[in-house]
């Protein structure tokens, strides 16, 4: 504990008496936030003396930096001092109180004053001991450690509490706290939280997984009332927290009944033809979060719906893919956390038939014609066949289909094209999932050498048209003399 002397002479007739000041503190109260002190002033001569009734007054004196003046502790008049009389002093103790924080610092002042003129008698004079700080009395506990955790945790806070003090603990966050009164003081306390405070923790933090949360250790110097405070800031993480789809939660079907009678399966999904609906419950959102989105991909297209409300089923009309494709279903909370789902879709395989086919006059020039369509057509699971196919022929000139006849496949049929005309085709090929539509012309015919016996004229690859002459048609400038038909047609 805190002590400090000092001393100054005073002269008189050459000679000196000596005027000391002491302090000692002798206690302090942690509790009550004081100390102890004991003051001294001493006045004493070893060459000089002197013996006068009220000669002076020998005074003693606290001073603190929280009272800040000068309090007499103790006086006491002198009537004989020195190497005859010995020495005089006056004494005394008080209690100081320490400011709010622990802390305290103060002197002692020693006084004389001559109260008559005798020349033996002293000078008026005084000292004080130096500025010295008193025992710091703990005043508070400090937090000194505190981690981040999750909400599923039970955080722990460290502290100290030098003073023994009553404490209180609490988590605060968001504009409420959770709190524990009066906690041991054993240098930590672990936080066991209820899931109501862990629900209270989640419910204020619905669009974030991290929040500030601040830890405090609050000291009741006295009875209830909290004097101090000392905290860390740190961060809760919400964990575990994404959103949970039921059990099997994708269901899809092909809603294209014509489709389904002929694969009589509606999970399975015909290229180019089904209509592929796909139905999913709906996720749930964890810990006070809200589902805010579902992003749905397929065949490398993402739908997002963006009001959950919405999200009951995708629809995705004549679904082109080769081959089985997922379809993946993300659900995205208010935390901007996620869960993705998925679901294989079964797809079959299927275009338009192929078809090698071949049309031409015979001779290249009489009225028969001879068709012949080679189809080979896609499998799907076996469940397709060829259903028809149908020639449609017209002239040339006229504007609508009015004949048509059906083919066998890969089998050569034959039918009566006028050959003074051109001729157009129309070849339907239909499976049982489409139809293939392929156009064809069929010029007029023409001889390789025809007699012309009433113009007595002959025609090299065609009708000659002067008489008594040789015609023939000329291609590049040169004469033909024999040719080849060959067969127009185009897809549609």
């Amino acid at each position: 504990m805190a002590s400090n002397y000092k001393n100054t002479n005073l002269y008189t007739l050459n000679k000196s008496y000596l005027l000391e000041a002491y302090f000692n503190e002798t206690y302090f109260d942690i509790q009550n936030n004081y100390s102890n002190i004991f003051v001294k002033a001493t006045l004493s001569a070893t060459n000089i003396s002197f013996n006068a009734t009220n000669g002076g007054t020998l005074r003693i004196y606290w001073h603190d930096n929280r009272e800040n003046y000068d309090r007499l502790v103790a006086e006491a008049l002198i009537s004989s001092c020195g190497m005859n009389y010995g020495s005089r002093s006056v004494e005394g103790s008080l209690t100081v109180y320490h400011n709010s924080d622990g802390n305290l610092s103060g002197y002692a002042y020693a006084t004389f004053t001559k109260n008559k003129t005798i020349s033996y008698i002293p000078p008026t004079g005084g000292i004080s001991t130096d500025w010295t700080n008193l025992t710091y009395i703990p005043r508070q506990a400090n937090v000194t450690k505190f981690d981040n955790f999750n909400d599923e945790e039970n955080p722990t806070i460290y502290f100290n509490n030098p003073g023994g003090f009553k404490i209180n603990a609490r988590l605060e966050f968001s504009g409420t706290s959770i709190n524990r009164k009066n906690i041991s003081n054993t240098g930590s306390y672990k936080f066991e939280l209820t899931e109501e405070e862990r629900n209270l923790i989640r419910s204020k933090t619905p669009n974030s997984n991290t929040m500030s949360i601040r830890a405090t250790i609050a000291t009741c110097i006295g009875q209830d009332e909290e004097n101090y405070w000392s905290y860390f800031d740190r961060s809760v993480n919400i964990v575990n927290s994404n959103p949970v789809f039921p059990t099997d939660p994708i269901k899809y079907y092909d809603d294209d009944q014509n489709i389904v009678a002929i694969t009589e399966n509606n999970q399975l999904i015909v290229q180019n033809n089904s209509k592929l609906v796909v139905k999913c419950k709906k996720a749930e959102s964890l810990k006070f979060s809200t589902i805010k989105k579902y992003d749905v991909v397929f065949n490398g297209q993402v739908q997002s719906f963006d009001n959950p409300e919405l999200f009951e089923k995708i629809v995705i009309d004549k679904v082109n893919l080769t081959e089985d494709t997922k379809i993946i279903i993300n659900a995205i909370d208010s935390r901007g956390n996620s869960t993705t789902i998925e679901k294989n879709i079964t797809v079959l395989e299927w275009d338009l038939p192929k078809v090698n086919l071949s049309f031409s006059r015979v001779n290249s020039f009489e009225n028969i014609t001879n068709l012949k369509v080679d189809v080979d057509i896609m499998d799907v699971n076996n469940k397709n066949a060829i259903v028809s196919i149908i020639c449609k022929y017209k002239k040339s000139s006229d504007i609508n289909f009015v004949s048509q006849v059906s083919l066998d496949n890969n089998t050569v049929k034959a039918i009566n094209l006028d050959n003074l005309y051109t001729w157009d085709l129309k070849f339907e090929i239909s499976d049982k999932f489409g139809k293939k539509i392929i156009n064809g012309v069929v010029p007029t015919g023409k001889p390789i050498m025809f007699f012309d016996i009433k113009k007595l004229s002959v025609g090299i690859n065609g009708f000659p048209s002067n008489e008594n002459s040789i015609d023939t048609e000329l291609i590049n400038g040169m004469p033909v003399l024999s040719y080849e038909v060959i067969e127009q047609f185009e897809e549609e």
